[in-house]
């Protein structure tokens, strides 16, 4: 799988955005976007997406943040990374 696999539709101009933004700025572009696990789930991400140029060529390098564990605190439920939750 790749990233736009794991993207829902209505998050891919986002990602695009951020592109832009980055390469265009020169500088990390940080946002929220859902994932699809492999499971099927759809998991709230936060995504640092920094510039990076292969010769002449941008592209995006990013990091990724689960982001279960900060809204099921802030919730005030558990959360635990091999339960369905």
């Amino acid at each position: 799988m790749n990233w736009v696999d794991l993207t829902p539709p209505e998050f891919a101009e986002v990602d695009r955005d951020a592109l832009r933004r980055a390469i265009g700025d020169g500088q990390a572009v940080r946002y929220e976007k859902e994932m699809r696990h492999r499971s099927g789930e759809r998991i709230a991400q936060e995504v640092t997406l920094l510039p990076h140029w292969e010769g002449s060529e941008a592209v995006g390098v990013a990091y990724v943040r689960d982001l279960r564990p900060e809204r099921a605190a802030a919730t005030g439920e558990g959360y635990h990374p091999h339960s369905s939750n």
